[in-house]
């Protein structure tokens, strides 16, 4: 019995694995582009309630934009909710519930994900041999009908629309779609390269040009299917997404499970929250303080305090609060930056501080 049979044997399939399905990439670690397709890892928090926003983006599991356009009126909570009880091989998911319904004519609902340039070379756009690349995805919603999305790249400005069909409410279903290569390259570099998304609910405008069967010049007319599902119709309808690839070829493989920590260092390199061990007095009213990030990050951050305040003398153990919070971050590396703290009474200038555990923590942000 061959190596390939027996591999097939113990997964369980009972079908024969060929050479060339482990040469084209069926059983290479590193095939899904996506990264946190699970929806495992939420640094900034589980859930976003009454999320609407006519200009920009949030974000609940990481790597994931949600967006809305327009003026809309729709209201959603968005989770990332557990399903490890559920009859899928994930424990997590994206679910987005519509809790007002929209009543806008102008608006557009959907989450994104960006692709940074280098990442896509494996597709070779832009040459004779481009290849197609295929989506899978896990959908359960109580609607049933078209969900579509687009695939974007940024280096051309041209786009590509897909369409998958939900046939069984409140049942997760598994979804395929090929998507045919671009004739044009896309950025090689830490840019974004290209964009996928999954459309929830658009009017009528997003879709009058819109096309799955060829690459077009991007145009706000072309993100969604005329035909597609309208989340925000009533306040009974969610839909939830999860086990997301994108892999090269055209045929859609089993989804690459990557482990927690693995999913959460590379969700890092974009999103990392980090609080300095120690501080310096520089004054009897300032510290200062290095903020050093897990993994290089793509790109020099923008840093956010977020919360906390206190330190703890290392020799008396009183902690001591500022006044009121006047905290800023210095970006200056892919590794760490300085961030300075001020309005404190009570420091001993040239003295170091204890931070508090929980104190003192820092969005660091270098999303595409």
């Amino acid at each position: 019995m061959s190596n390939a049979r027996n591999l097939a044997n113990l997964l369980g399939t009972g079908t024969q694995i060929t050479t060339a399905d482990i040469a084209g990439g069926a059983f290479q670690a590193n095939k899904n582009l996506i990264i946190n397709g699970a929806m495992q890892v939420a640094q900034r928090g589980t859930s976003v309630t009454g999320y609407t926003d006519g200009s920009g983006q949030t974000y609940v599991a990481d790597r994931w934009k949600i967006q809305e356009y327009g003026t809309p009126a729709a209201q959603y909570t968005i989770t990332q909710n557990d399903i490890a009880s559920e009859n899928i091989p994930f424990s997590k998911s994206l679910k987005f519930a519509c809790t007002a319904t929209e009543t806008s004519s102008s608006y557009l609902f959907r989450t994104r994900y960006d692709i940074e340039g280098q990442d896509c070379q494996i597709l070779q756009y832009g040459t004779s041999d481009a290849k197609d690349v295929t989506l899978s995805f896990w959908v359960k919603s109580n609607l049933t009908g078209v969900i579509s999305g687009f695939v974007y790249n940024y280096t051309t400005n041209t786009i590509i629309g897909w369409e998958a069909s939900i046939t069984s409410a409140d049942t997760w279903e598994r979804k395929t779609v090929t998507i045919p290569p671009d004739s044009n390259t896309v950025f090689d570099d830490n840019t974004t390269g290209l964009s996928m998304a999954f459309t929830f609910s658009a009017d009528s405008s997003w879709g009058s040009s819109w096309s799955t069967t060829s690459w077009q010049t991007y145009i706000s007319s072309n993100h969604n299917s005329p035909s597609n599902i309208n989340l925000g119709s009533s306040t009974s309808n969610y839909l939830e997404l999860t086990g997301i690839q994108l892999e090269v070829g055209d045929t859609a493989t089993p989804f690459e499970h990557r482990s927690y920590a693995d999913e959460l260092a590379r969700c890092q390199r974009y999103y990392t929250e980090v609080t300095p061990q120690m501080v310096h007095a520089y004054s009897t009213t300032n510290v200062s303080g290095k903020l050093s990030y897990p993994v290089t990050m793509r790109a020099t951050p923008t840093g956010t305090f977020k919360s906390g305040t206190a330190f703890v003398d290392p020799i008396a153990g009183a902690s001591i609060f500022p006044s009121s919070i006047n905290t800023t971050v210095y970006e200056y590396g892919l590794n760490d930056s300085l961030m300075i703290s001020r309005n404190y009474s009570g420091l001993t200038a040239n003295k170091p501080y204890w931070v508090v555990t929980t104190s003192m923590i820092f969005g660091m942000d270098a999303e595409l």
